[in-house]
């Protein structure tokens, strides 16, 4: 029988911490990329809707700008698949309509998210101004009120009026009436009531004086319970207080209006950066972070003693195939290639078997060979050259002289 002079490489798995992180780490950063895609693409929606004007149009634009996102998320994954595969035209077509997608996309999102704050920021600066000049008001009706003298009320006044109209006029010994009477509420003249309706008109003119005071005091009493009101409902508040903030810690450098301008588009860049590159990072890491299935050991293969005169057919059950005998076939039967085909792993397989000198197709055999030639395909000379989808690689094709299998068997027998 042939033999395959292979010795046994020892595979190392990853630690279960290391596989468990792995996957925390993949899940917990696909449910923040969904909840941020899902963001991303309701305001697309919202604001192409917004756009048309009719119901046709406000659907088709919306849907429009739904589709535009869902390329600006997985279009840079076919992007840089397509530049992997060295079809850098067509990479480079995908990526101008990557990069408008994504354009469109923030602006958008600044749409969406400028209108709303506005319209938030622009309510609360309504209130917030109306409140500053309902209190400059108070100030103002305040001085005025100190400015005028205290004296006796209204209520007071119009009894002392009352008490000098209701005066008799006695002229002799005989009563002519009261002041009131005799002098028509002194609209006539008349010598017997001068003094009276004298003394009559300086009340009346204090009494306009009180009078004009307490209309005073009261809309200034109304004034403070609308204030008191204002500032319960928040008017008080600056209407933008992260601005605030911002001017405040700036020292003046940013201004409020800089700020609320400048927060929306951080927030919409924030939204469209993470779905148009989260899903690229997350498939980038879940690929990087992949267990050991693909390498071996910490990507540095480990090899055991030497297992000479073994048949191929029974090697399965000791291990993974000898990455040094793998690399020895790739150099007699592999050759590389620029060709977009793929070669799946069991020709690879089939072949690496027969010039071992065995036909074998085991599953278990075929899978430590995978494992085996993966870890192959991170060694320095190799890495970056060879290709892997799914069970497909590129960028290697296999010779088709069968001098190379020839010789092969023979240095294995």
């Amino acid at each position: 029988m042939v033999r395959c002079n292979c010795r046994l490489a020892v595979q190392s798995r990853m630690p279960d911490g290391g596989g468990f992180t792995r996957w925390i780490v993949l899940i917990a950063l696909s449910a923040a990329t969904a909840v941020v895609f899902l963001v991303s693409l309701r305001g697309n929606f919202l604001f192409g809707y917004s756009l048309g004007q009719t119901d046709d149009k406000r659907v088709l634009f919306a849907w429009a700008n739904v589709g535009a996102d869902l390329w600006k998320a997985f279009g840079l994954i076919a992007v840089t698949m397509l530049w992997r595969a060295k079809r850098h035209r067509a990479a480079f077509a995908g990526s101008i309509a990557w990069f408008m997608c994504l354009a469109f996309g923030i602006n958008s999102a600044l749409g969406i998210y400028v209108a709303d704050r506005t319209a938030l920021t622009g309510g609360r600066a309504a209130a917030h101004d109306a409140f500053e000049d309902r209190k400059q008001h108070l100030s103002e009706l305040e001085d005025l009120l100190r400015a005028r003298p205290a004296g006796r009320g209204s209520t007071e006044i119009e009894a002392a009026i009352a008490a000098e109209f209701a005066r008799p006029v006695v002229v002799g010994e005989r009563s002519r009436g009261t002041v009131d009477a005799v002098s028509r509420s002194c609209t006539k003249v008349d010598a017997r009531t001068e003094a009276a309706c004298v003394a009559v008109r300086s009340l009346q003119v204090e009494l306009a004086t009180a009078r004009e005071r307490e209309k005073l005091a009261q809309r200034i009493e109304a004034l403070r319970e609308e204030i008191a009101r204002m500032r319960h409902d928040g008017a008080a508040i600056a209407p933008d207080p992260i601005g605030e903030f911002y001017a405040w810690l700036s020292r003046g450098l940013l201004s409020v209006r800089d700020v609320s301008f400048g927060f929306p588009l951080f927030f919409a860049l924030l939204i469209e950066a993470v779905s148009a590159f989260g899903p690229i990072t997350i498939a980038a890491y879940a690929e990087a972070t992949r267990p050991s299935r693909d390498r071996v050991g910490h990507g540095v293969p480990r090899q055991a003693a030497s297992r000479h005169d073994e048949p191929w057919q029974g090697r399965a059950r000791h291990g993974l195939t000898d990455q040094s005998r793998v690399v020895e076939w790739m150099a007699a039967r592999a050759i590389p290639t620029e060709s977009n085909r793929p070669i799946a792993r069991d020709e690879l397989y089939r072949d690496f078997a027969r010039w071992c000198g065995g036909n074998s197709t085991a599953i278990d055999e075929m899978e430590e060979f995978e494992r085996t030639f993966d870890a192959a395909r991170q060694l320095p000379e190799l890495t970056g050259k060879i290709r892997k989808f799914g069970r497909r690689y590129y960028g290697i094709a296999l010779a088709d002289s069968r001098r190379s299998i020839t010789s092969g068997r023979s240095r294995s027998a």
